[in-house]
């Protein structure tokens, strides 16, 4: 029975142009026995026109195969292929896995062992200098990861495989890469995904540990891409996923290093401010700009349950994240994911690089302010407003009672 809309786990899929098929050339590179060797693009042209299960497109339409996921060690006689699903989780995974296998099963010599692998893919085209009001009387110009402050959140569970594909769009000539705290290796991926401008780089990392990271640019100079914006969050859930929430958000706390540029209300990087530890920033901002969480607060209804992924950015300060009249009853410290929570805690303290999960249930409607306990930096921006918006006619009383 087809599907309908409703029902499909990715209604709206993305199309790509079928490659031209590549022909075997007369002279094919043989091994020593006289035996035709198999390579990638061979094994490609067996599953490229494989149907997706739940549309009438091909795997390479869909993006879900590709020739460069395709390795072949003809000697050793094993194939491997990784897939990537159109959405993360995909619950059809298992069966396009199969429809793989069974392809190349019946289609190669019974020497080859196969293996198919799933990845999940994280796309970053970024590095553009995007300008944004920074506050209401400065505009800063960012060096961003898909043209926001902060990056796109990366979400992902233990034991996934995460391809990025990395691209660098900045027409200002300056190379970029991305160091994944999450990423077990070398420079958390950074010298993989160095990219030159126009060129795009992709890698694949094995997530082995679960909880919340920080990822940023850190390409020379380091903290010049750091303090010009370039991070984000990647978390990694545990195997089964986290327990269901009702309101979840991410937060990223930063420093701009700032002085007044040759346009009148523009500001331009001030490199020798951050390297001045001592030296006081400009701002201290949520999501990049002193005004993201007071114009657009987060919002949640009453009882609701709230989830907050927190991130310091940095580059030079501690943060110590506090919400006023609220109790965080969960708190995961430094984004650890393994071990119990923290219950009852009043302000949780987070390094620059460093992350923290906070959880609590908003039981009293009404306005809090988020910010920085180090208190003096609320004037340099660093406030938001958590909005607890009623429901019904409950306002807990018996917990908060104003007495007028």
């Amino acid at each position: 029975m087809p599907l309908d809309a409703q029902s499909l786990i990715n209604p709206n899929p993305i199309i790509h142009e079928r490659k031209a098929r590549t022909q075997k050339e007369a002279a094919a590179a043989v091994a020593e026995d006289g035996r035709e060797l198999i390579d990638a693009s061979e094994i490609f042209n067996h599953i490229r026109d494989i149907t997706d299960p739940e549309h009438p497109y091909s795997l390479e339409q869909l993006n879900v195969v590709e020739e460069e996921l395709i390795s072949v060690d003809d000697r050793g006689s094993h194939v491997k292929v990784m897939f990537t699903p159109t959405v993360e989780h995909c619950s059809m995974a298992t069966l396009i896995g199969l429809c793989i296998r069974t392809k190349l099963l019946r289609s190669l010599p019974p020497r080859f062992k196969v293996d198919i692998l799933e990845g999940s893919a994280a796309t970053v085209a970024g590095c553009i200098g995007c300008t944004f009001e920074l506050h209401k009387v400065h505009g800063y110009t960012w060096w961003t990861f898909d043209g926001t402050v902060p990056g796109p959140v990366v979400r992902r569970r233990l034991g996934d495989t995460l391809e990025v594909r990395h691209t660098n769009r900045d027409a200002t000539g300056l190379g970029h890469n991305i160091d994944f705290h999450a990423v077990t290796g070398p420079g958390g991926g950074a010298a993989a995904t160095y990219a030159e401008p126009g060129e795009t780089k992709t890698a694949f990392f094995k997530l082995v540990n679960p909880g919340l990271f920080i990822y940023h640019c850190a390409a020379p100079p380091l903290p010049a891409h750091v303090a010009n914006g370039m991070y984000g969050l990647i978390l990694v859930e545990p195997e089964t996923g986290l327990p269901p929430v009702d309101k979840e958000f991410s937060v990223i706390q930063s420093e701009v290093y700032a002085k007044q540029g040759t346009v009148p209300g523009q500001l331009e990087h001030a490199y020798s401010d951050g390297m001045d530890e001592n030296f006081s920033p400009m701002y201290v901002v949520y999501n990049g700009a002193v005004d993201a969480l007071t114009e657009k607060p987060l919002i949640v209804d009453q009882d609701d349950r709230v989830r907050i992924y927190y991130g310091d950015a940095g580059p030079n300060k501690i943060a110590t994240f506090h919400i006023i009249g609220m109790v965080f009853d969960k708190v995961y410290r430094d984004g650890d994911l393994i071990s119990p929570p923290g219950r009852s805690i009043q302000t949780v303290v987070v390094p620059p690089g460093g992350a923290v999960v906070v959880e609590f249930t908003a039981l009293v409607p009404g306005d809090y302010k988020m910010l920085d306990h180090a208190i003096f930096r609320v004037d340099k921006g660093c406030v938001g407003i958590l909005k607890v918006s009623p429901k019904g006619t409950d306002s807990r009383l018996d917990l908060f009672d104003p007495v007028e």
